[in-house]
């Protein structure tokens, strides 16, 4: 698979791991290695879709994605955690910044960027589950013996609801920038 010119691109595939394929497999090089843990899926929701209806799509959707990784315009912004190395952008010589752009590898630039070159007609992202750790809080529910003990009383709830409103104005802030 070949990822398609800026000026051809319809649909742009942005986020977490919700988005990116994680656990699809089908990774695209190299997102699937020591160096780049992305995890970005030639069978992700953005690809898959868009191949549907021939927008030319492309993902930089990245496993692990908290909202600054997405709306960061930051020249100083050193990528994901799990990404290396973890070089400021504008640290970064000029050959890697161009195939890092050519090529739509994710993790090393703030998604938001990408969006602004490629300029796409469709926009799908899914952000946020990192930023409350979702993956805990559903670890803690899985592990329980029994169903009800998973935030079964009221003050549980509240403060799971609590800690998933937390984030409102940062999604917002994000949303509107993307």
């Amino acid at each position: 698979n070949m990822v398609p010119p800026a000026e051809y691109i319809g649909l742009l595939g942005m986020g977490d791991s919700y988005i990116s394929g994680e656990g699809a497999f089908s990774y695209r090089a190299p997102t699937d290695s020591s160096a780049n843990k992305c995890h970005n899926s030639w069978l992700s929701y953005p690809i898959t879709k868009g191949n549907q209806h021939i927008v030319k799509p492309v993902s930089v959707a990245c496993s692990g994605a908290v909202i600054e990784d997405v709306d960061t315009e930051s020249i100083r912004y050193v990528g994901q955690g799990r990404v290396s190395p973890q070089t400021p952008w504008d640290d970064r010589l000029i050959p890697q910044k161009n195939m890092i752009e050519r090529t739509y590898l994710p993790g090393y630039k703030g998604q938001v960027l990408f969006a602004g070159t490629i300029k796409p007609k469709t926009i799908l992202l899914s952000i946020g589950g990192n930023d409350i750790r979702f993956a805990d809080i559903l670890k803690s529910c899985v592990l329980h013996i029994t169903p009800s003990t998973c935030y079964s009383s009221y003050t549980d709830r509240k403060n799971l609801m609590h800690k998933a409103t937390s984030i409102y104005d940062d999604l917002v802030k994000a949303y509107t920038k993307v």
